[in-house]
């Protein structure tokens, strides 16, 4: 039997607005954003009874690593795990706690509580008890909360976030950075991430559209249901509207799948994105039990050998870049503007495309691909079994790798701006058991979309391998099946930004060896590295500034990408396209992004 799951975190006020329920709200889904009492280190945090008045109160999204570390103010340290990897930031153990008032008018209720994401391993608590632990950082996780609650009294969420050792091979930020959801509903309900919507027949003249849904009934009697579908145009005119029914037992989960069709469809493409609105209503005993939302897009895609990828049967090229799941100075904090302004940036630019790069992306990121007409690579791991760090998720994976797949599968997989699923990044083993599995479970709980399992480097061919040596660029492009490819030189952030974040050291010239000029620079954690940098800024600006550093670095950056990526197009011209690593910077220092820390854009872009 599932159960049920969500918690109330606001108190009194919070219930005020979403606590009574009629048959015009059957469901409520609260932000719980406001008022978490947060403290960074260790502490016996789950019981209600500790007492949290000394800890300060923070809201969400919220990444404790981009905060000054206690007793210094600055967020990094020369003595950072994380080191170059993490931008010389810090993680650590971090506790959140909430008080939750339930009043007794709604025992009759499903509470559920919903994690966007959090980094990383996270144990959460109501009311002392332990509801479980989530180890990785970029999926949801969701708890029933129903039993665990105490009505007409305060039920305190407590959550321990713990960022420890060398996990991650860029900054990952830490604590509860996506928004946090408490969802209320009758025990007659559509469960989370419970509809699937699929368009397999697509053209000008008629779309088939198939409306998959999961219902869950907690009563203790088994129910005749009614469900009705509607589907809308954006400008809420009725399209369709389809009705069944079916028995569900008490206890049970079942699946009603719907199929209509829509004449003269409106498709979704990256220049004319049109969603469709869908509104499900669930009866029972001619009562409104349950009513949910979602969009959709009518699009088709699919690869063919000589054609290359078709997006509504007509070839597209993919142009564009990887994007990593941070906001510059913001952190890893997904606030919703944020994510949509890193999407109106790209589409500005002339991006049609955009690999999640490594990771599965935040809700409101994909909601803005969706709305602005932005296609995606959904990508899942950096690692699997084998590790890339000591502290990574391959500690993890053998145990958490299904449950992460198919989150992200059916959390995403109604987007229609998502095209591709990508197994992941750099793998040892792109046609070993692992990838494999993942690639049957994405056909399994999707097959709408390819999978991509790469070659060598699992998620994608990696045609980064072009550097400056002797006043000549070399390059590395040896594709041996290509389909999309990924290009990438390094270059320091503008002058600007440097004496943004490097004042002491702003007019160090030369970077000397006991200098903390390759701290700030975490790319290039040694010196070798930073020659090899001065040699090929060199070749196009005077070596007397770090002005000129700077610019001769970019330059150098702004040939070696055009000459590699047009040597590439001419050797294979039916790759589905380029896209390029990377469009941001996660922290301050060297790297291969087109856009630097604090926004500004390099000549490369």
């Amino acid at each position: 039997m599932m159960k049920k799951i969500i918690v109330y975190v606001c108190a009194c006020l919070l219930l005020v607005s979403c606590g009574n329920f009629t048959s015009e709200n059957t469901r409520s889904r609260q932000l719980l954003d406001s008022g978490w009492k947060f403290y960074r280190g260790e502490a016996n945090a789950e019981q209600p009874g500790f007492d949290d008045s000394s800890w300060r109160t923070v809201d969400l999204p919220h990444d404790f690593s981009i905060e000054d570390i206690p007793g210094t103010g600055s967020p990094f340290s020369p003595d950072a795990v994380s080191g170059i990897n993490g931008g010389f930031t810090e993680g650590g153990i971090g506790w959140y706690r909430k008080n939750i008032f339930v009043p007794s008018s709604q025992k009759d209720k499903n509470f559920e509580l919903y994690f966007e994401g959090a980094y990383m391993n996270t144990d959460v608590w109501i009311n002392g008890r332990h509801l479980g632990n989530h180890p990785y950082g970029y999926t949801p996780f969701v708890y029933d909360i129903t039993d665990y609650l105490a009505y007409d009294q305060d039920n305190v969420i407590a959550v321990q976030v713990k960022n420890e050792g060398n996990n991650s091979r860029w900054y990952a930020g830490s604590g509860l950075y996506r928004h946090v959801w408490l969802t209320v509903t009758n025990p007659l309900h559509i469960i989370t991430h419970g509809t699937y919507i699929t368009t397999p027949t697509v053209t000008r003249e008629m779309a088939e559209v198939v409306v998959e849904t999961s219902i869950v009934n907690n009563y203790p009697s088994g129910n005749d249901v009614v469900i009705e579908t509607v589907i809308t145009d954006d400008a809420g005119n009725r399209v369709a509207s389809i009705k069944a029914d079916k028995k569900i037992n008490a206890g049970n989960t079942d699946v009603f799948t719907q199929k209509t069709e829509i004449e003269s469809p409106q498709l979704w493409s990256p220049d004319t994105p049109y969603l469709y609105n869908v509104t499900t209503r669930i009866y029972a005993n001619n009562h409104l039990e349950d009513e949910y939302k979602s969009t959709f897009g009518i699009r088709s895609v699919s690869v063919d050998a000589q054609k290359g990828l078709l997006l509504n049967g007509v070839p597209l090229k993919l142009k564009g870049g990887c994007v990593h799941h941070d906001n510059g100075p913001l952190g890893a904090k997904a606030y919703d503007r944020a994510e949509e302004r890193k999407v109106e940036l790209m589409k500005a630019n002339g991006y049609n495309a955009v690999r999640a790069s490594h990771n599965p992306p935040s809700t409101a990121f994909l909601n803005a691909c969706d709305r602005l007409g932005l296609l995606v690579i959904d990508e899942a791991f950096d690692m699997w079994e084998h590790g890339k760090n000591p502290q990574d998720y391959h500690l993890y994976y053998k145990t958490n790798w299904r449950k992460d797949v198919e989150v992200m599968l059916k959390r995403d997989r109604n987007h229609p701006s998502l095209i591709m699923w990508g197994a992941g990044n750099e793998s040892d083993k792109p046609f070993g058991p692992a990838i494999d599995m993942m690639g049957r479970l994405s056909i399994e709980l999707d097959g709408t979309r390819p999978f991509h399992r790469g070659e060598a480097w699992g998620g994608s061919q990696h045609n980064y391998n072009c550097w400056w040596d002797d006043a000549h660029l070399n390059h590395n492009l040896n594709m041996t099946a290509p389909f999309w490819g990924e290009f990438g030189i390094a270059s320091l952030p503008h002058i600007e930004t440097v004496r943004r974040y490097l004042d002491e050291e702003k007019e160090v010239w030369p970077p000397q060896r006991s200098g903390n000029f390759t701290h700030h620079t975490p790319i290039f954690g040694t010196m070798r590295e930073m020659e090899k940098l001065v040699q090929y800024s060199g070749y196009f600006m005077s070596k007397d500034s770090l002005a000129s550093f700077i610019l001769g670095s970019q330059l150098a950056q702004v040939v070696g990408v055009r000459h590699t990526l047009e040597r590439a197009r001419t050797l294979w011209p039916h790759t589905t396209g380029a896209l390029y690593y990377k469009m941001n910077d996660n922290y301050p220092g060297v790297s291969w992004s087109c856009v630097d820390y604090y926004g500004i854009i390099k000549p490369v872009h």
